[in-house]
């Protein structure tokens, strides 16, 4: 099954969901293959089938945001990448809010992106501290 999932393409590789049987038990795994320099690399966690839809779920939402920022162009402003990074981060979240701050050399942040629930104040353009 692994050896199918590695000749396919990396963007539908992972999460790997496999069951295995030890001593008559049978355990519901999840997998993720990765490279760590030259070696391939299967880190494997417990799930049980129910939680499998969710972590589904989270994985497709982390797929498509990763996909919408990479198909921002280069030449596009700081605005749009930061926006459109606040918006992927909202709809995975789920969060009412979610800011992306600035800082300068100081420490000073400023929010320079912002996605909130419509009865929130806005605090793009406010500096802390």
């Amino acid at each position: 099954m692994i050896q199918d999932k590695l000749s396919k393409s990396s963007e539908n590789l992972n999460p790997i969901y496999f069951t295995m049987t030890i001593k008559e038990k049978s355990l519901y795994l999840e997998g993720v293959l990765h490279y760590s320099d030259d070696l391939l690399m299967l880190e494997v966690d417990p799930f049980t089938k129910e939680s499998q839809s969710l972590q589904s779920s989270f994985h497709n939402l982390s797929k498509q945001a990763i996909s919408r920022l990479q198909s921002i162009p280069y030449d596009s402003d700081f605005m749009t990448l930061t926006e459109t990074a606040a918006e992927e981060v909202q709809k995975i979240t789920g969060f009412g809010r979610v800011m992306i701050y600035q800082f300068d050399s100081d420490g000073h942040g400023e929010v320079v992106a912002e996605v909130k629930d419509a009865h929130l104040d806005p605090y793009k353009g406010l500096r802390y501290p």
